[in-house]
């Protein structure tokens, strides 16, 4: 939800208790409330991705424009799978930097198109938390994972059935990023609207917001732009923004 955050969430359980029989209900009525395109009979797209990076040091500006790529997906069984490829225009330039570009992208692919909550924590193991004022809390600890851990927190608002609130603890830097959510409605569903999360790095505060913008396609919902501000200590030190554009949509028929 780095982008990191940024954020759609849920997990499928067995029932082996009342406990997670609980967990089950809530995360169920939680995707209910959730707008994804694949659960409105999206099954494969495809979009030219631009996008650019600003750095601010000493109070200037540099801009730096990146080249286009290709975000595309593919709904295959319960699962929407999506990759980053080079645009046509880009045969031509480093393989290096194409693959540097392409690492860096994959980390917002859920942000172009959220995982539902069942795909996100499928390995994932949930239990209850106490209540929290009107909230809930819940936690999710990856299954197996002892060494490479990341478990989440997460604080559902039951009257708007949303995520309010996520924690992640995790054993590389950040260690702890805490984040929050702001909604709007797109076809009486949820979709989120800016993440706003707070972190530190060597004792250095920083604070990051992405906004999100949509346009509707062929009755589809879809991102078309994110921008991305980081900020330490009060600073801002990094932007990016990336659009969306030239979606191409197949739906169930």
């Amino acid at each position: 939800m780095l982008t990191v955050v940024t954020i759609y969430l849920v997990i499928l359980f067995p029932s082996m208790s009342s406990a997670q029989s609980k967990v089950e209900q809530l995360l169920n009525k939680l995707d209910e409330n959730y707008y994804y395109p694949q659960n409105k009979g999206l099954i494969k797209m495809s979009s030219q991705l631009e996008w650019e990076q600003e750095n601010i040091k000493s109070q200037k500006v540099l801009t730096l424009k990146k080249p286009n790529f290709i975000f595309e997906g593919e709904l295959i069984g319960e699962i929407f799978e999506k990759k980053i490829k080079p645009a046509i225009n880009l045969r031509y330039k480093s393989d290096e930097n194409i693959n540097e570009s392409i690492e860096f992208l994959n980390n917002y692919l859920d942000a172009f198109l959220p995982k539902t909550l069942r795909e996100k924590f499928i390995y994932y193991k949930g239990t209850m938390g106490s209540r929290v004022g009107s909230e809930t809390v819940l936690f999710f600890k990856k299954i197996g994972s002892i060494q490479d851990f990341n478990d989440y927190e997460l604080f559902i608002d039951e009257k708007k059935w949303r995520i309010s609130k996520m924690i992640l603890r995790q054993n590389r830097e950040p260690k702890k990023i805490e984040g929050k959510f702001f909604y709007t409605r797109k076809s009486g569903k949820w979709v989120v609207e800016e993440t706003l999360s707070i972190f530190k790095v060597n004792s250095q505060k920083y604070i990051e917001k992405t906004k999100y913008k949509y346009r509707i396609l062929h009755s589809f919902w879809m991102v078309s732009k994110i921008k991305q501000t980081v900020m330490q200590e009060g600073d801002k030190i990094l932007s990016y923004k990336f659009n969306l554009t030239d979606y191409k949509l197949s739906s169930k028929r």
